[in-house]
């Protein structure tokens, strides 16, 4: 073995144990590679339609981050969402649903991560204002927001070179409805819809795939 590629070695080895030294230490701000955002579920975006029932849509978020690098604080603004689009007519399963676009700037504010520093595995942001009008089984309209006590959390997964590889949607949030006219649009006592969006989709920027770091 040559001496060259000992000394090499040796260098590699070190740059990386401070790297993970400096990484483990600071790790309070969050980082991309770009503030341009766009969430795409081609075809997985999950709407509850009432008593088991499920629609499948394809939807598109755009968006921007407000800065390159913000604070890692819980609930913090961190971005927004500019623009929605849901193709109701490639939906599938029962119902119908379609985005209400006055509501329209959203909020994206960062809620924590998973993994161990530096390498950390997902990182999980809120979407608050997130409004639909579903038109349930039953042939009520149902309208829901989702807000800063009951926000939708997508979970960024990341690879190990933090790139953003897909955004699921945490199915376990209950969100309620808006709509106070109808039972059916309330899980009330065990009653009408369970608010519990899901889904997996793709995450992007305008030039290319999403870097997220924490640093």
């Amino acid at each position: 073995m040559s001496t060259h590629w000992k000394l090499g070695a040796a260098t590699l080895v070190a740059t990386l144990v401070l790297g993970l030294a400096a990484g483990g230490a600071t790790a309070g701000k969050l980082s991309v590679n770009d503030r341009d955002l766009k969430l795409v579920w081609r075809s997985s975006f999950e709407i509850p339609t009432g008593f088991g029932a499920l629609l499948q849509c394809p939807l598109t978020l755009s968006g921007s981050f407000h800065s390159s690098t913000t604070n890692k604080v819980t609930f913090a603004l961190i971005g927004q969402i500019t623009g929605a689009q849901l193709d109701s007519a490639a939906c599938t399963g029962e119902g119908s649903a379609s985005v209400l676009a006055g509501s329209l700037p959203w909020h994206v504010t960062y809620h924590d991560f998973s993994g161990t520093l530096p390498f950390i595995t997902t990182v999980r942001v809120n979407l608050i204002g997130l409004s639909l009008a579903v038109d349930i089984v039953l042939g009520f309209q149902c309208l829901f927001r989702t807000t800063t006590v009951e926000p939708a959390r997508l979970a960024l997964a990341r690879d190990m070179r933090g790139t953003v590889t897909a955004a699921t949607i945490d199915p376990t949030r209950q969100i309620d409805s808006t709509d106070t006219t109808s039972i059916f649009c309330d899980d009330y006592e065990g009653v009408g819809l369970n608010w519990t969006l899901g889904g997996t989709g793709a995450v992007e920027t305008g030039g290319g795939a999403l870097t997220m770091n924490l640093i």
